[in-house]
């Protein structure tokens, strides 16, 4: 809780594994929040940032997300959460692939000058 990921560069290098996340919040994490990252994540199945049965107020603010895979990768994913705020980010994605997923969102999620490239 109350965690900051902030002024970041996460990259991860090899392509021949899978399901790997730049950042990744579960377990009812909560008010935490991702702001000014860069993230390149590769890999079948792998999220620059994958929340996940997270609680309310995670906030992704203005991150520059590079999912190039085209096997499944996502720059940003919100399975099973609480809400949120995804403010000012930059999805770079392959044609493949969603630059945002949301699955199963159980209370309102706050969405602003999202940018999907």
């Amino acid at each position: 809780h109350n965690n900051t990921v902030k002024n970041c560069v996460i990259t991860e290098g090899n392509s021949s594994t899978s399901l790997k996340h730049g950042v990744y919040l579960t377990g009812s994490a909560q008010k935490n929040t991702i702001q000014n990252n860069t993230i390149i994540s590769l890999g079948a199945g792998s999220r620059g940032i994958f929340l996940t049965s997270a609680g309310p107020l995670n906030s992704i603010l203005q991150n520059n997300l590079t999912s190039p895979s085209s096997s499944a990768g996502r720059g940003i994913t919100f399975d099973s959460t609480n809400g949120g705020s995804v403010i000012n980010n930059t999805i770079i994605s392959s044609p493949t692939t969603d630059g945002l997923s949301l699955l199963r969102i159980h209370i309102p999620l706050l969405l602003s000058l999202l940018v999907l490239v």
